[in-house]
């Protein structure tokens, strides 16, 4: 029961960040974006941090069962992988121009 409980929490912590954050902090007029993108950015790579600490913090402090404390690992790394991604993608780093790219020539061969 606790580890279901763990990737429920973790899994709603993912939800929170990349679905809630982008809802909350945008706002549109017609066509037009109001609100920064700048705080979005930094609600997510924070909301990752926190999540990573979390999940960290538990390792080392509310669990002593080696089992648990992997899964509290694996999950910070989940969440460290996706900060370090989307700080990339954020910095224009990573984008996908490559996977537009793709999609079109594959449109063109199917016509």
């Amino acid at each position: 029961m606790s580890q279901l409980m763990i990737h429920l929490v973790n899994w709603a912590v993912l939800v929170i960040i990349l679905v809630g954050f982008p809802t909350v902090t945008s706002m549109r007029i017609g066509g037009l974006q109001v609100t920064a993108m700048k705080i979005f950015q930094q609600l997510t790579l924070w909301g990752f941090g926190v999540a990573i600490a979390a999940n960290l913090a538990a390792a080392f402090f509310l669990t002593r069962k080696r089992r648990f404390e992997q899964l509290y690992y694996n999950w910070a790394i989940v969440h460290g992988a996706l900060l370090v991604f989307l700080y990339l993608f954020f910095n224009h780093v990573v984008d996908f121009a490559w996977l537009k790219e793709a999609l079109l020539w594959l449109k063109k061969q199917i016509r």
